[in-house]
């Protein structure tokens, strides 16, 4: 595919759009914890203890250890984990400035920028290029840290915290995508860019996904909601169903499986800027979401049984 020079306004907007700060959130905090619970439901009692432990040294000013519910019982511990997945979204908050000094923006995603010819064919980008600090690079080195028993149990409370995180982030298939068009030179921030009806972006819509299918009943608690959620992904995605790709422990190849979803599964089925989605497009995305998220929950129980092997 021929690329033609841009022009000086162009080269202009590809800057600017690039400077201007992402916005970190992915799955929202329902799909984080059902990520949670389900790697909970995998994992043996002698890592859930592990986990719990560990969790529980992070320093004070993180805001992580308060996460913890008040009752000390297993379901307790459940929640404290299925909470903590969600602190890396917590501490984007700017109050207090002592737990917002953890915010680390570009670690939530990676960009493969991509285009679409004319005649449907997918073109990765020679010029653009992801940041260098990103959930690839992370996920490495902050399961690394997990695994280091000689780094303070402080430092390794705070990278098991990301490592919950970040590895349901990366199933979310617009964290690994930057499509570039006419508009978007620099790419589309993985979909914060494309908005909908009523200015909400086809970020947000995949985020939220779980929220919308399956909302809250009046007076369901945290714990029995997040029970009620992941039970119905689990039902629809068993384990036994996606055993090969549980195999697969390569955060890259976890990352392109995202890029491709969002290639091909994402700007689809009648999307459109400033509309409404399409009821049809909230099954689609619902369906490719819930896959995503127990595939995220199944995989994170191996990594983790790995992390704390003795």
């Amino acid at each position: 595919m021929l690329i033609r020079r841009p022009s000086t306004v162009a080269v202009l907007a590809l800057v600017l759009t690039a400077l201007a700060p992402r916005p970190a959130r992915a799955w929202d905090e329902t799909g984080h914890m059902v990520v949670a619970r389900i790697a909970w439901s995998e994992l043996s009692p002698r890592v859930r203890a592990q986990v719990t432990a560990l969790l529980s040294q992070a320093p004070d000013d993180a805001g992580l250890a308060q996460l913890r519910p008040a009752a000390g019982d297993s379901a307790g511990d459940e929640l404290f984990v299925e909470r903590a997945s969600t602190w890396a979204d917590i501490i984007r908050g700017r109050e207090p400035e002592s737990r917002h000094a953890y915010h680390r923006p570009t670690w939530h995603y990676h960009d493969w920028f991509w285009s679409e010819s004319a005649d449907g064919t997918i073109v990765e980008s020679t010029t653009l290029h992801a940041d260098s600090a990103n959930i690839l690079t992370e996920l490495d080195r902050q399961s690394g840290i997990v695994r280091d028993t000689a780094a303070s149990a402080a430092d390794r409370a705070i990278a098991l915290a990301w490592v919950l995180h970040l590895a349901g982030d990366i199933h979310q298939p617009l964290h690994a995508s930057g499509r570039v068009t006419v508009d978007e030179p620099g790419g589309d921030k993985g979909g914060n860019s494309f908005t909908l009806e009523a200015k909400m972006s086809l970020h947000w819509y995949w985020d939220r996904i779980l929220t919308a299918r399956y909302p809250r009943e009046a007076g369901e608690s945290e714990g029995a909601y997040i029970d009620r959620v992941s039970g119905v992904v689990m039902a629809a995605v068993p384990r036994d169903s996606v055993a090969s790709l549980i195999t697969i422990t390569s955060f890259d190849a976890w990352g392109r499986e995202s890029l491709a979803l969002a290639q091909h599964e994402v700007y689809c089925c009648g999307i459109e800027r400033g509309a409404a989605a399409p009821e049809s497009y909230l099954e689609h995305a619902a369906a490719v979401s819930e896959r995503r998220i127990a595939v995220a929950g199944y995989r994170l129980a191996a990594l983790l049984d790995t992390l704390f092997r003795p």
